[in-house]
């Protein structure tokens, strides 16, 4: 379920945002990283008592960089 949220979410968000999302299920943030990564997306995960995930495309962290 967590996945398809996920996916939900980053279809709502323009190319040019950053998406982050917050779980505290490990499983979870492994399958919406590989997905992300799969079709194109830079993913970061930080692990605090919560996974926070940021999603992006990659031509943005050239911009900012």
């Amino acid at each position: 379920m967590a996945l398809l949220l996920a996916k939900r979410a980053r279809a709502n968000t323009p190319d040019e945002k950053v998406l982050k999302i917050f779980s505290q299920e490990g499983a979870s943030v492994a399958d919406m990283v590989r997905y992300f990564e799969r079709v194109g997306y830079t993913v970061e995960v930080l692990q605090h008592t919560y996974y926070e995930i940021t999603v992006y495309r990659e031509s943005l962290n050239a911009r900012n960089g």
